[in-house]
């Protein structure tokens, strides 16, 4: 098992605004499976939709659970994933700074060929499963997001804890990490 620590700056995209800074912790194994919990914040911010200052926090929860690819060094592995995010950043065209959650169920796909790991995940709201067939086609790039990580431990040497640069890329979020896995 190893233990993940890290930080970031999450950028403000078309879905939700402000930008805000990081902070995210988890646990993975040998076989990739991950739990993520990380907090986006933004202290005093003001935004197009509230010009007044305003606290930002938004709270997120990632499974990763690949059911193909289990072998311990297998580099393709997917499974399903879920999502479960909690929070008062809100999009652009909203005027409220209520606290919403969106929970998403989905799958990913990812491929490590170090020191690159690439993920792709597909994910639909839990709540609107039901409206599923009254789906626009022009929100399917909402359901994607890619997550791109950078190894560098794995480069210079042959150490068992691995600090690597994150890259998340969807139209909910736009952020960079530094992160660090350590095991226990």
């Amino acid at each position: 098992m190893n233990f993940i620590i890290g930080g970031g700056y999450q950028f403000s995209s078309e879905k939700f605004q402000p930008a805000g800074w990081n902070v995210n912790l988890g646990l993975s194994d040998d076989f990739r499976d991950e739990i993520l919990f990380d907090v986006t914040f933004n202290l005093d911010a003001t935004t197009s939709s509230n010009p007044s200052p305003t606290d930002y926090f938004m709270f997120n929860l990632d499974t990763y659970f690949p059911l193909w690819g289990r072998q311990k060094n297998s580099r393709l592995k997917v499974g399903p994933f879920l999502s479960i995010e909690y929070g008062n950043f809100q999009s652009y065209d909203s005027t409220e700074v209520s606290w919403n959650s969106i929970a998403s169920v989905g799958a990913f796909l990812s491929y490590r060929y170090m020191p690159w790991e690439i993920t792709a995940n597909f994910s639909y709201p839990i709540d609107q499963l039901d409206n599923l067939n009254e789906f626009e086609a022009e929100k399917i790039v909402d359901l994607f997001e890619l997550r791109m990580r950078f190894f560098i431990s794995s480069l210079y040497r042959n150490f068992i804890d691995e600090f690597f640069i994150e890259l998340n890329v969807s139209t909910r979020k736009r952020r960079i990490t530094i992160s660090f896995s350590e095991p226990f």
